[in-house]
This record gives C-alpha cells, sequence and structure tokens, in this order.
C-alpha cells in the first residue's frame, strides 16, 4: 500500500472573499499516550508480554493561506519531539511540510495540486491523524526512518453541461534508510477519464497507468508497470447521501516485458455527509499498488468504516474508524505470497473548551497479523491518549473545502481510493 502523501488530491474548493495578504496561523499540539509497542514492531520482550511504553509529543506548527479570485493557497508545516522516557533510543524528530492549491483557470476548469516532504520513522506509533483519519498502512519494517516527497495534480474540464473530463498525476519518491543502505522507491500515477452526469447520477470510464521502481542497497529491481481500464457510478439518494461503485480490471508487468499478473479491480463505498459538521462512509476496495515501504506491488482488500459526530451544543464530538486489510505480494514470477492482515479500531472524544483550544480523549487498537511464510512480525497494540492543541487565531484567512454533495455528482472526487491516497 502506498503511504499516503499527507494532501488529499481529490479536495476541490470555492473560491471565497479575495484576500489580499497572506494569513497566518500558530498551532501547537501537547500529546501524552500510554500503551503497549509503541516504539517496536514485534511481538514484545521476549516473554510474551508486549512492553509498556509512555510516548510524549510536542508538536508546534504554522499555517499560512493566501487567497485570491482565481486561486487558493494552504500551506502547513510542522515539526514533532517524540520522547519516550522509558526508552531513550526512540526518542526522535519527525517533521512535514505540505502545500495545497486550488486555481480555477476558467469557468469550466478546476486544478487541485498538492505537494509534501515527509521524514520520520516506520515503527513510531502515529498521533497526528484524527479518528476519522486513520490509516491502514503496513509498514512492513521495523525501526527505519524514512523521507517521503510527493507531487499531486488533478484537472476537471466541463466539456458540456453534462459531460465532463479529468487528468490526474502523482509522483513520489520515498526513501527508506537503514544501516545496510537506502532503499528507494519511485512511483509516477496517471490518469484519464470522462464522465456523463445526470440529474441524481454520474457514470464514467478511466484510464489509468502506474510505474514502480525499487532500488536496493543489493541492486536495482526491475519496474512495475500497473494499467488498468475502470468503469465508475455514483449517485445521490438524498441530500446527504451518496453512493459509488467501481469495477474494471488491472494487469501487472515487469518493465523487461514479462506479464506478472491479470487481476480484477473493484470498489464500493457510500457516504453520508453533515453541513455542521460530522458524517459517515463505509468502503471497500480490491485493487493491485505498489507498497513503498516493503518495494513491492501488493493486491490488497481494504474495509474501512468511519464516523464523526457532534454531541449538540456542548462543544463535544465523538469520531471513531474501523478498518481490516489484508496485502498479499506480487512475486517476481507472478504468484502471490502470503498475507500481512491489518486491524485498527479507533475512537475519540473531543471538547472544544473556546475557539483556539480543544482537548481530546482517544484509544486505539492495531492488530498486526502476518502468515507464518511471510517471516514479518505479528504484533498488537493497544494506545490511551489525551491531547490538548491550541491555534491562534481560531481560523485562517482561506480554506479549502469540500463542495456540496450534488456538485460532487457533477463535479466529484476521482473515483478511486487509490487516486485519493
Amino acid at each position: 500500500m502506498r503511504l499516503r502523501i499527507a494532501l488529499p488530491i481529490a479536495i476541490l474548493a470555492f473560491p471565497g472573499s479575495a484576500a489580499a495578504n497572506p494569513s497566518f496561523q500558530g498551532v501547537l499540539q501537547l500529546t501524552g499516550v500510554r500503551g503497549d509497542n509503541l516504539a517496536v514492531s514485534d511481538a514484545g520482550d521476549g516473554t510474551g508480554v508486549p512492553p509498556e511504553d509512555m510516548n510524549f509529543r510536542i508538536s508546534p506548527g504554522l499555517n499560512i493561506s493566501y487567497e485570491r479570485p482565481r486561486h487558493v493557497h494552504l500551506v502547513s508545516t510542522s515539526l514533532n519531539l517524540n520522547l519516550f522516557p522509558q526508552r531513550d533510543e526512540a526518542t526522535s524528530l519527525s517533521t512535514r511540510l505540505n502545500w495545497n492549491g486550488q486555481i480555477t483557470p476558467s469557468k469550466r476548469s478546476e486544478l487541485t495540486m498538492g505537494a509534501s516532504v515527509v521524514y520520520g520513522r516506520t515503527n513510531l506509533f502515529n498521533v497526528e491523524t484524527e479518528s476519522t483519519t486513520v490509516t491502514l498502512d503496513d509498514l512492513g519494517q521495523a525501526g527505519g526512518s524514512y523521507l517521503n516527497a510527493g507531487l499531486t495534480e488533478v484537472l476537471f474540464h466541463e466539456l458540456s453541461p453534462t459531460w465532463r473530463g479529468m487528468q490526474a498525476a502523482t509522483l513520489q519518491r520515498f526513501i527508506l534508510m537503514s544501516d545496510a543502505g537506502d532503499t528507494t522507491t519511485d512511483v509516477l500515477e496517471g490518469r484519464l477519464g470522462a464522465d456523463r452526469t445526470w440529474k441524481r447520477d454520474a457514470a464514467g470510464l478511466d484510464l489509468r497507468l502506474g510505474h514502480s521502481k525499487t532500488n536496493r542497497p543489493t541492486g536495482s529491481e526491475p519496474g512495475r508497470i500497473i494499467s488498468g481500464l475502470v468503469g465508475r457510478w455514483r449517485h445521490v439518494f438524498e441530500a446527504n447521501w451518496m453512493a459509488r461503485g467501481e469495477a474494471g480490471t488491472q494487469i501487472v508487468m515487469r518493465t523487461d516485458g514479462e506479464q506478472l499478473a491479470f487481476k480484477p479491480f473493484a470498489g464500493a463505498g457510500a457516504y453520508y455527509y453533515r453541513e455542521a459538521g460530522g458524517g459517515a462512509e463505509l468502503t471497500y476496495f480490491h485493487s493491485t499498488e505498489p507498497n513503498v515501504f516493503l518495494g513491492e506491488v501488493q493486491q490488497v482488500d481494504r474495509l474501512r468504516l468511519r464516523l464523526g459526530l457532534p454531541l449538540g451544543a456542548t462543544g463535544l464530538s465523538f469520531a471513531t474508524s474501523a478498518g481490516y486489510q489484508r496485502g498479499r505480494t506480487i512475486l517476481a514470477d507472478g504468484n502471490m505470497a502470503e498475507g500481512v492482515n491489518v486491524f485498527i479500531a479507533d475512537a475519540a472524544l473531543s471538547w472544544r473548551g473556546s475557539e483556539y483550544m480543544t482537548v481530546a480523549l482517544r484509544y486505539q487498537l492495531y492488530n498486526r497479523e502476518a502468515d507464518d511464510e511471510t517471516g514479518a512480525p505479528s504484533y498488537v497494540r493497544n494506545v490511551f491518549m489525551v491531547s490538548v492543541a491550541a491555534r491562534y487565531p481560531s481560523d485562517m484567512g482561506a480554506e479549502l473545502r469540500y463542495p456540496a454533495l450534488l456538485r460532487m455528482v457533477g463535479q466529484g472526487q476521482p473515483g478511486s481510493e487509490g487516486a485519493q491516497r
């Protein structure tokens, strides 16, 4: 599975009032974590009992927004100090820099672009995501630092009142660092598609092409090419309900000309949006995609449920997510390796005490089970967290927002979860 590149490339935005100058927002998050296997990826210390850990994270950051009549830009950066009082060797720094921009070249076109650079460690528990945005990444390796850089671009153009064209591209470089040498994986993906829209429905067809290549300390490997043809459908049932489905086929080949696999692609989802905040989402995908942590191409099944709910006018809100993923590597001879199963359940209760501060309590269960033949570690992680987040000023001068649901049917997000990552 690919690492999410921090920026959702499918976000569309409405240009708002023009701002003559950039707006700045300072943020600070303090998090205390108590749990097991926070900084390891094995079964524990050899006694069969997972080691209990404590972690304190100090995360200062800065957000910058700039808005003009035809474009909106958001830049965010953060520095994360991970402190492990019981494990000095796990104490580390991580950082990220994101840029997301939405440009309106004409009344009939919309361009979304993003870039990000992330530096971190693969085996540390990640407290940065909210409960409704927890990912199912199978990191695959313990203790390695990584550098991930990515560029994304999505262009929508209205060909007629009922037809819309779409073009998207993603470029990613992932470097996994170790004492034995660096492993570098480059991923390039592109999509070209068209949609026909009706009052509450949209149907379309996408041509997708991707290339990934991994260079290990032991030498370079042949690149992998994943091509696919996918049909898409979306339907709005009521004002806030939407469903979508996808079906198609993918072909995996090596750059030396050898075909590895011929795989089906399928996806389905149901979504509920609330204008006042919150919502629900249930999705399933079966696809073939690169896993940059492993430097391999995998066949992945992914099931995910997300829910966010404001609790009246109390300032309290509840968010939860649960997901299951099974990934199997496609071997050099085209056969399938044994798999790794990942299950996550996450829940959080947050309270916005003022427009400048939010306090949250959170729990996460992470269960990773690898088939014996893989030789990969299996472990369980139970984590309890409390965090305080402050921001000033409380609002940015500009922001990127999802369009209204009916507009999403006619001018919606790219249909594949792979594209959204």
